[in-house]
């Protein structure tokens, strides 16, 4: 179970900003047996999800952090995280709703 201060703790440590390199080892390895998942310089494809999913191809400009926990590898994104787990296929997604503050959305404007 992904308590709700871990959630809140990953989009504070991931934080939207100019991404130089990602970690993307953790999504090669075995502990991600269950999913099949691609990447390459612009995207990641998660091909166990059907194509009509907005998660099915993520721009990596989009991913803010790839961090392994215990069952599951997070996929970080700016209002978003995938929970990929480690023992079966699924995945699970916290939607953040909380609107960004004014100074966000300013420094998010000049970022893109």
């Amino acid at each position: 179970m992904i308590k709700h201060e871990h959630i809140k703790n990953l989009y504070n440590k991931h934080k939207i900003e100019l991404k130089t390199e990602l970690d993307l080892k953790v999504l090669s390895k075995d502990s991600l047996k269950h999913h099949s998942i691609e990447f390459n310089n612009e995207f990641i494809t998660i091909k166990s999800l059907e194509k009509e999913s907005p998660f099915n191809e993520i721009p990596l400009k989009n991913v803010a952090g790839v961090e392994e926990l215990p069952n599951h590898i997070a996929i970080v994104l700016r209002n978003s995280i995938l929970f990929l787990s480690k023992q079966n296929n699924d995945i699970h997604v916290h939607i953040n709703i909380e609107k960004p503050t004014l100074w966000e959305r300013i420094k998010y404007l000049f970022n893109q």
